[in-house]
């Protein structure tokens, strides 16, 4: 499972120091993290397309495949916030935990994934490196990253054991916190089973 390779890696990084930096198998963990959320969400998906039109199912469920179809091409973010509004008819707090981790997760598993030499911001070419350390300082009240007084690349601050495990963390509370809002049926006892494997254990 997708989530269990980043969990694993995470654990066998082998740092006397979970902030000591430049631990690459950490970036495993943070793309791994991601990936698994989004095959999370897909295989939701199915499950509630084969669900819906049961008696014993509640029309969410039908509403929330037919929603996830719709987005298919949204971003994984958009999908978590308007999964929420569809199944508890509220809206999801961006502010609030563990949406703000996974959002701060998303912007180093976005580098990585979607690296580029050079950004253009406002005309000019500007360093990369620069905008990527600027993106980073949104974890540094996490004490995850590697210190300051260190100097290398962003990936060197944002590859330590303590990135790697947050990564998997964050990862199980979105999961739990989706599981949380499912109604009761069988695609709610469904989305429960898959939860449980996103245990930190």
């Amino acid at each position: 499972m997708l989530f269990n390779v980043a969990l694993q890696t995470a654990k066998g990084i082998k740092a006397d120091d979970p902030r000591a930096g430049g631990q690459l198998p950490a970036l495993t963990s943070i793309v791994f993290s991601v990936i698994s959320l989004e095959a999370f969400l897909n295989e939701m998906t199915e499950s509630a397309e084969d669900n819906a039109t049961m008696d014993y199912e509640s029309e969410v469920v039908g509403v929330f495949a037919h929603m996830m179809r719709d987005m298919e091409s949204a971003s994984l973010e958009t999908k978590f916030i308007m999964s929420s509004w569809v199944l508890t008819g509220k809206s999801l707090s961006r502010a609030a935990q563990p949406f703000q981790d996974f959002a701060s997760l998303i912007t180093p598993r976005n580098q990585l994934v979607h690296f580029k030499p050079s950004e253009i911001v406002g005309g000019p070419i500007v360093n990369t490196e620069e905008i990527n350390k600027k993106r980073l300082k949104k974890l540094e009240s996490r004490n995850i990253l590697a210190p300051a007084m260190y100097q290398g690349s962003w990936v060197y601050h944002a590859t330590t054991k303590a990135v790697a495990e947050w990564s998997c963390k964050t990862a199980s509370e979105m999961v739990a916190d989706f599981a949380g809002k499912v109604p009761d049926g069988m695609w709610g006892t469904t989305v429960k089973g898959f939860a449980s494997s996103f245990k930190m254990n």
